[in-house]
């Protein structure tokens, strides 16, 4: 079991992925993932839940991580939006209240974010 708090990252550019994720275990956190689809990311929070996650809306091939985001409203766990569409059209209204931050992102902006998310948890 691990001590560090937890970052679910769901994206299907997974150099991009990879990179940020990278980053934010220097910082201390757990990464789970990255994730690439839909499917492995409600896999692994069947199996442990993360503290926070961080989604891109389009996953490719007609796909985007509503289910994810789904499970994770219904599991209380905040989450937020790292997407190369900024309109947020793909995704129900009932999302539009969800922070996004638009790619490319610093890894350092993706920092900011877990922070702000994980505050959110805590409150």
């Amino acid at each position: 079991m691990t001590t560090s708090q937890s970052i679910l990252f769901l994206d299907d550019q997974l150099l991009l992925a990879i990179e940020v994720a990278e980053y934010v275990e220097q910082q201390g956190y757990t990464v789970l993932g990255p994730f690439s689809s839909a499917e492995q990311a409600l896999a692994q929070i069947a199996v442990e839940p993360p503290d926070v996650a961080i989604l891109d809306i389009n996953l490719g091939n007609d796909q985007t991580s509503e289910p994810v985001a789904a499970e994770l409203t219904a599991k209380g766990v905040p989450y937020a939006f790292l997407t190369g569409y900024g309109s947020g059209d793909m995704l129900p209204d009932k999302y539009n209240h969800i922070e996004r931050v638009a790619k490319p992102a610093h890894p350092g902006k993706v920092q900011a974010l877990v922070t702000r998310l994980l505050e959110t948890q805590a409150s």
